[in-house]
């Protein structure tokens, strides 16, 4: 999506969920400065009325907060028919809205479990079929972005909810992509690695976790949301018309994964630990080189 005018077809509309803060609030600020019109959808509405205010002010060609529970398809019916009662006609969708409650696996309730892929998964399938079935009936494609995350490869015990809904969240996009390409609409993801937000200040600003930082990430600092705003905004451009079903993986460069030095007791299982990091490390270097090579390929069909 670009500027008025000069968007994927005509007067540019952007539904964004979960874009009051951290990552999604970056992602919106990367939208303000293709003067795009804006809805902010989140579950706090001060938070989202009180966004988009801000973005408004930093250029933003204008721009609604919206009270949203993804999880809730009646809520999400009704914010995206504001969207289009306010703005027209949405042009791109970004998956956005997640929550991590970083409880360990064998501690946790059922319910919080459910409430994790609520939001996670099934609230991207509300958005993304309601979303799609408007763009349909306008007749001139779309833009849909997923925020899935690198904890679809690498997880740990209070992470298993998380992953899981990642991991699925990433699938949900590529079928999608199969669904709607007919119709001009792209699905696309992008899996932010490790980035300072609201939900993860509480871990990354402990002192052992920032020295983690500078041994394990070539950059020596942990990802900012404006980091992945890039890669984000990159998809809804005009000429991404056959980019679809494709995953970007942000990873800053990390080099391995977190062994911390108090599970390296027994030099055996030190080792068998290291092994599999080269194999996760190997994997997840192998997702990040198709993704490179995808927008290389892209980038040479626009010149040729």
């Amino acid at each position: 999506m670009l500027k008025a005018g000069e968007g994927i077809h005509g007067r540019s509309g952007c539904n964004h969920y979960g874009a009051a803060r951290g990552i999604g609030f970056g992602i919106a600020k990367c939208f303000v400065r293709k003067t795009a019109s804006l809805v902010i959808a989140d579950l706090d509405i001060s938070a989202a009325e009180s966004a988009a205010a801000e973005l408004k002010n930093e250029g933003a060609a204008d721009a609604i907060g919206i009270a949203c529970d993804v999880a809730r398809r009646d809520q999400v019916e009704t914010m995206v028919r504001t969207a289009k009662e306010t703005f027209g006609r949405i042009d791109v969708l970004v998956n956005n809205a997640g929550i991590c409650p970083f409880i360990d696996v064998m501690q946790m309730p059922p319910d919080v479990w459910q409430r994790t892929l609520d939001v996670n998964l099934s609230g991207a399938f509300h958005c993304t079929q309601i979303v799609a079935r408007e763009m349909i009936a306008q007749g001139h494609g779309g833009r849909v972005v997923f925020i899935t995350s690198l904890a679809e490869h690498v997880t740990g015990p209070a992470q298993v909810d998380y992953g899981a809904s990642k991991g699925g969240l990433r699938m949900t996009m590529v079928g999608f992509a199969t669904a709607l390409g007919k119709y001009g609409i792209t699905c696309n993801a992008v899996a932010p690695g490790m980035i300072l937000t609201p939900m993860t200040a509480f871990h990354w600003e402990k002192p052992e976790n920032a020295a983690f930082l500078k041994e394990r990430v070539p950059v020596g600092r942990i990802g900012t949301p404006e980091d992945i705003a890039t890669p984000v905004c990159f998809w809804p451009r005009p000429k991404r018309l056959t980019s679809t079903g494709l995953h970007f993986v942000w990873m800053a460069g990390i080099r391995r994964s977190a062994i911390r030095e108090g599970e390296k007791a027994k030099r055996g299982k030190w080792r068998k630990g290291r092994e599999g990091t080269k194999m996760a490390q190997f994997r997840m270097s192998i997702l990040s080189i198709t993704s490179i090579i995808s927008i290389a390929k892209e980038e040479i069909h626009d010149k040729y």
